[in-house]
């Protein structure tokens, strides 16, 4: 799954693991890299802006405190595990398994289908095709959360294609 990961990561934080939202303001920022802060520690200091911000994304998969927490909560994601690069990709993979990755692996679900659920995962991946996204009607290519605090697709619908398909090859 590694060119998902990367195309996620691409998608929402290009400057990588350590990426939170742009709109937080330098003093609500971390006390320290997210990489070297536990899980329950980045939900801490998420809870702590969550208020004052339309968002607390964190890491290079931009995920929210509700998400991180819901993971944790259901003993997918340890509390204690540090925020590095190998728990941030555990979490990745951990929601695209909430999204269908079995049934997409076993040839049950398209990639497009496949695709447009990882769109309503992640605001930086573009929807496959037409239809009603978060707010309002999207079309190809837009995200599923246009409209939303900012939110645009990132990266073109054909790079998640491809993505997904060499990912096909290699499993």
């Amino acid at each position: 799954l590694g060119a998902v990961l990367a195309l996620i990561g691409q998608a929402e934080a290009p400057r990588g693991y350590d990426q939170v939202y742009s709109g937080i303001r330098a003093a609500d920022r971390p006390p320290r890299p997210l990489t070297q802060m536990t899980v329950y520690e980045v939900l801490a200091w998420q809870d702590s802006i969550d208020s004052r911000y339309p968002s607390e994304a964190a890491g290079r998969y931009q995920v929210m405190e509700d998400t991180l927490r819901r993971l944790v909560n259901a003993g997918r994601i340890s509390g204690r595990a540090r925020f590095d690069p190998a728990t941030q990709d555990a979490v990745a993979i951990e929601l695209m398994r909430e999204a269908g990755l079995a049934r997409w692996q076993a040839g049950a679900m398209s990639t497009a289908d496949f695709a447009d659920r990882l769109a309503r995962v992640w605001a930086g991946l573009p929807v496959q095709r037409d239809q009603r996204g978060a707010r309002r009607y999207v079309r190809r290519g837009q995200s599923y959360y246009a409209s939303v605090a900012g939110n645009r697709a990132t990266v073109p619908p054909e790079a998640v294609t491809a993505a997904l398909e060499a990912a096909r090859k290699w499993a």
